[in-house]
């Protein structure tokens, strides 16, 4: 991962509560038990992959402005294994994403994932959301190997989007 210029997670830990960790057995949106919110990673020298590979958005991308970084958005932004997006919201502040500074360039954001056929997924607890340029859909619980891609198509002047589930191959 190569960092954005002036870029450094600093007392942001926010990744630590929201992401779960399988091989630490932590669950998303609680705090994990070797971190100090503000401080820092207690086994970072010896932490897992999982939080080894994570690339925070706002770490890599110098276009976020210091309003995107997680310890002051109450979310974190990533790619999925899959290619996805992700957003991943703070329980405590789960319409922190609706903030008039983020919803609009998400939507836009949404519009161009769209275009390239991927999406952007706002997880919310237990919940899938897919954000549309135009509306977010609630997504059902995927089967193993599912994903998501976003179909566009038009109507008269307008462009419609339609998440659709992709079964993985037979």
């Amino acid at each position: 991962m190569t960092l954005a210029p002036g870029r450094e997670c600093g007392s942001c830990s926010m990744c630590c509560k929201l992401l779960g960790i399988e091989e630490l057995g932590k669950a998303p949106g609680i705090w994990c038990k070797h971190v100090s919110p503000g401080k820092g990673c207690s086994i970072h020298d010896e932490r897992p992959v999982a939080c080894r590979n994570f690339n925070c958005y706002w770490l890599v991308n110098p276009n976020l402005g210091p309003e995107w970084k997680p310890d002051k958005s109450k979310f974190v932004i990533w790619q999925g294994p899959t290619g996805a997006w992700i957003l991943s919201v703070d329980p405590g502040n789960p319409n922190a994403w609706r903030q008039p500074q983020y919803l609009p360039q998400f939507r836009l954001v949404a519009a161009q994932l769209a275009e390239q056929g991927q999406v952007l997924v706002l997880l919310k607890g237990e919940k899938m959301i897919c954000i549309l340029p135009d509306r977010d859909v609630e997504l059902p619980k995927l089967a193993d190997g599912q994903g998501i891609a976003v179909a566009t198509q038009m109507i008269g002047a307008r462009t419609h989007y339609e998440v659709v589930i992709i079964d993985p191959p037979q």
